[in-house]
């Protein structure tokens, strides 16, 4: 089973029918991916509303990335799900220049339940160079730019939040889940890596981390 045969078995369920689960999480990962330029005007939007303007914007234009691709492919396969489609994304920021790619969305699947996603390297060559800066440097921008945004967004909030994220992703969202202030710890059930990387030693073993260590899941393909 791959994820589009789960969403065509699972997709007529709703979140309190099938509690969310790791299948959701890598789902909501790479929908990070998703090109959402001139897609978002008011503050929050539903995955079908978003899905069906992405067709009409995006629709004959064709990724050289494929995690792009999917996550694009993803959106239009779940925007008319019971499961899915009225999901909420909101606090989209992406920022692409030639010093740091860095995108994420919030997705609230359940009243109060939110999943935040960063986004992994798309075809910027900035993304690229801050994967080879991931093996011998810390924080990089992103991760600067990742634990600003939990902290924004969500230190006075009463929703309870899931981290993840696929590839740089997954890295981003361990470095936002471990250094975000008290209070978005606190709220924080979660932290996936989907096929990312982990951190440098020092950090590894530093406090930060290991008060997360608990809520921790970092999944590798076979």
């Amino acid at each position: 089973m791959n994820i589009y045969d789960y969403i065509d078995e699972y997709g007529i369920y709703s979140f309190s029918e099938k509690e969310f689960n790791e299948v959701d999480s890598a789902i909501f990962s790479f929908l990070s991916y998703a090109d959402f330029s001139n897609i978002f005007e008011g503050e929050k939007m539903t995955i079908q509303e978003i899905g069906r303007k992405h067709i009409g914007l995006h629709s004959k234009k064709e990724n050289n990335v494929i995690a792009v691709r999917e996550g694009n492919r993803i959106l239009k396969y779940l925007k008319d799900t019971k499961r899915y489609r009225n999901c909420l994304i909101y606090n989209h920021k992406y920022e692409g220049t030639e010093d740091i790619q860095f995108g994420v969305i919030a997705i609230e699947y359940q009243k109060n339940e939110i999943y935040v996603s960063f986004e992994g390297t798309d075809e910027l060559i900035s993304g690229w160079k801050e994967n080879l800066f991931l093996s011998y440097k810390f924080p990089t921008k992103s991760h600067l730019k990742a634990i600003s945004y939990l902290n924004r967004n969500y230190t006075f909030s009463n929703k309870k939040i899931i981290v993840g994220g696929h590839s740089k992703g997954g890295n981003l969202a361990i470095v936002a889940g471990a250094y975000a202030n008290f209070f978005v710890r606190k709220k924080i059930k979660k932290v996936y890596n989907f096929d990312g990387p982990g951190l440098l030693e020092k950090e590894y073993y530093g406090k930060a981390f290991q008060k997360i260590l608990p809520k921790y899941i970092h999944i590798i393909p076979d």
